[in-house]
């Protein structure tokens, strides 16, 4: 349901905060990006690769 909601308009970000969790307990997890200022959701990459939000 997270993947489903549109990404907000996001002006520039001077601190980003990375959020792990689970989608379903042992199964599936999934990474947020937060600006830590506005406390609102910046992205939430399409996979939990450590990878991606780094890119």
């Amino acid at each position: 349901m997270v993947h489903d909601l549109p990404d907000p308009p996001v002006a520039a970000v001077r601190v980003l905060a990375v959020d792990g969790f689970a989608l379903r307990r042992g199964r599936r997890y999934a990474t947020a990006l937060i600006d830590a200022v506005t406390h609102r959701r910046v992205v939430v990459p399409p996979d939990g690769k450590a990878a991606t939000p780094a890119a």
